[in-house]
């Protein structure tokens, strides 16, 4: 797809692992007002998956 040819590797990385989130999230019915599933994945969370720095974290998820 066009949308992730300028992603980074870690972004379709992280990207990967919203997803993965986000089916969780739908499994545990966590819905807004809109029913829209919803994810938490705090900077920290981030850090700690990809193995990386804070700022390398925010510009990832900047990124999306």
């Amino acid at each position: 797809d066009e949308r992730f040819k300028k992603l980074s590797s870690d972004a379709k990385l992280l990207y990967g692992l919203m997803l993965d989130r986000m089916s969780l999230s739908m499994k545990n019915e966590w819905f807004d007002d809109e029913n829209r599933a919803y994810i938490i994945y705090t900077i920290d969370s981030i850090m700690e998956d990809l193995g990386c720095a804070k700022e390398k974290a925010e510009s990832l998820y900047g990124q999306g």
